[in-house]
This record gives structure tokens, sequence and C-alpha cells, in this order.
């Protein structure tokens, strides 16, 4: 099956390293002046939506087993002490 000629990778990079090589300087002080704008509009959608979905990481579901509130985490002992010498 040979490739499409309207969709050429080679070309298509080719054109791609034409444009960073001349315009480079600028697409970078263009990201840096527009990012911070960016930033604004995502923090300001997520004030207007704060029950919208938006997972950021992997968290373990469901509810951490029950501690009991008066025993101390790790009792002070000789062997507890030993192990973290």
């Amino acid at each position: 099956m040979k490739n499409a000629p309207s969709f050429d990778m080679k070309q298509f990079y080719h054109l791609l390293d034409g444009v960073v090589d001349e315009y480079g300087v600028y697409l970078f002080m263009g990201f840096i002046f527009l990012s911070p704008l960016l930033i604004a509009w995502l923090l300001r959608w997520a004030r207007k939506h704060p029950g919208a979905n938006r997972p950021v990481g992997t968290f373990p579901h469901g509810h951490p087993p029950p501690r009991d509130p008066y025993k101390d985490p790790m009792e002070f002992n000789e062997e507890n002490y030993k192990t973290w010498l």
C-alpha cells in the first residue's frame, strides 16, 4: 500500500523544521507570553465549575481503615528504638 502523496511525513517534518528554525525565538516568546494567560483562564474556569470532574492523579478509592484515636501510632519501646538505629 502506497502512502498518500498529499500527506508525506518527511515533507511535514521538513516544513516544521523550517518553521522552528526561522521563527523559533518568536514562537518561544509567544508561548512564554501566552502561558500566564492560559493558566489564569484555567484557574478561572476551575473556579466557575467547582463540581467538574477533574482527575489530577491516581488515588486509592474507598475509605482508610479505622484507627484508634487514643492509641499512639508507634509506642516507644526498646525494640522500636533499635530498629531505627
